[in-house]
């Protein structure tokens, strides 16, 4: 099975053993913008940790934290023509707001 993971997705597998060990099954898939959403939050923010606080992440250790992770992934960004059509399917089904997000 092909498991779509968006950067929240991508950020619990680096935050919880339980949520990486799911990379084990079938095919995972993200997107390139997902990396630099990931990168964003992990040397700003920090990286979550269970108790509700965040551990401090350096630049240096995200990057080398995304590269690690990112060999468990295949990358599949849509083309303009395909996102074009995306957005014409969800105006002519009625999908609109955060239901059209990654």
């Amino acid at each position: 099975m092909r498991t779509y993971w968006d950067s929240s997705a991508l950020l619990n597998a680096l935050a919880s053993k339980t949520v990486y060990d799911r990379l084990d099954a079938g095919e995972n898939v993200t997107r390139s913008h997902g990396y630099v959403e990931v990168f964003s939050h992990l040397s700003g923010r920090g990286l979550p940790v269970k108790e509700g606080t965040r551990q401090r992440v350096s630049s240096a250790d995200a990057a080398r934290m995304i590269v690690s992770l990112s060999k468990r992934f295949s990358v599949r960004d849509l083309t303009l023509a395909e996102t074009l059509s995306t957005i014409e399917a969800a105006k002519k089904n009625g999908v609109q707001g955060a239901r059209i997000h990654d």
